[in-house]
């Protein structure tokens, strides 16, 4: 963000000090909170084709900071805030913005803000059966999921999971993040909104696979064949002798 001038860093204070004791003395319940989104933003996660009997994994890794600019441009126009009167909207001008402020104007003014929260809950709906999960932990940059895909029978299997949290801090927004912090129950819904994977896969039943005489095998069959035609000869070769013994 550029250097402001003493004489627009004035304006600035001027516009959050008409600005922020707003928001501070506005309740939550009056922000018109979006519902969790149904389904995850993101393709689904594929864990491929399994054949029953067999199991795979795959780790899914939360990120506990995510930058504006990260943010889908499908997200852009959801709104944060929207000004109640003409003085906050004189005061959001001066700040750059306009009313409603909405996520793609954020991303604009503060390429560099990002949402930082603490450690998330999980919330997984596994209605086919096919899957686990299993939380991994979190270290100070992120929380780790692992899936399971261990199918019961043929078919395709679907899971979903719910990345939950409480609230959330705006960073590197420079002076500008004061206001967005105030708007931490908008931006911790967007979080709640964003943070929905779904996961699919299938499963095969394989036939049993009948076993095929190998190299071994065929020369064992040789083998025995050869020894009963020798056996037969043999056989043959004494009756023989047996007759002419018996002629004398």
């Amino acid at each position: 963000m550029p250097r402001l001038s003493i004489a627009a860093a004035r304006f600035v204070l001027r516009a959050l000090a008409i600005v922020l004791p707003f928001l501070a003395a506005t309740p939550v319940a009056l922000f018109a909170l979006s519902a969790r989104a149904t389904v995850s933003p993101f393709p689904p996660v594929d864990l491929g084709t399994v054949p029953v009997g067999f199991s795979t994994t795959y780790d899914l890794v939360v990120p506990l900071t995510i930058p504006f600019s990260s943010i889908p441009a499908s997200y852009d126009g959801v709104v944060l805030y929207t000004a109640p009167d003409p003085a906050t909207v004189t005061a959001l001008a001066i700040l750059g913005f306009a009313s409603p402020v909405t996520v793609g104007q954020v991303k604009t003014l503060m390429p560099a803000a990002a949402i930082t929260f603490p450690a998330p809950t999980a919330n997984f709906g596994n209605p086919s059966g096919g899957f686990l999960f299993t939380e991994l932990g979190c270290d100070a940059s992120s929380c780790s999921y692992r899936f399971g895909f261990a199918p019961p029978a043929a078919g395709t299997f679907d899971a979903h999971v719910e990345i939950g949290v409480a609230g959330v801090a705006i960073v590197n927004g420079g002076l500008m993040g004061s206001l967005l912090t105030l708007l931490y129950p908008l931006a911790a819904n967007l979080i709640n909104a964003y943070l929905v994977y779904d996961v699919t896969g299938k499963a095969v039943a394989v036939a049993q696979a009948q076993p095929v005489p190998g190299s071994d095998a065929r020369m064992l069959a040789v083998l025995s064949a050869w020894l009963a035609v020798a056996g037969s000869l043999a056989l043959a070769r004494a009756k023989g002798q047996r007759r002419q013994t018996s002629g004398r």
